[in-house]
């Protein structure tokens, strides 16, 4: 499930989970939403 940037860059659920987890956040995960669209929640 990659996250597209505007500059073309792809980067997965599990690459944004590790940013949030090194930035504070606690509890992360990856919901489906429609199509090839996904969200990552944490808690901070």
């Amino acid at each position: 499930m990659p996250n597209e940037t505007p500059g073309g860059l792809d980067f997965t659920g599990a690459d944004c989970r590790g940013w949030m987890h090194e930035a504070g956040f606690r509890d992360t995960r990856i919901e489906h939403l429609i199509g090839a669209q996904w969200m990552v929640i944490g808690v901070k």
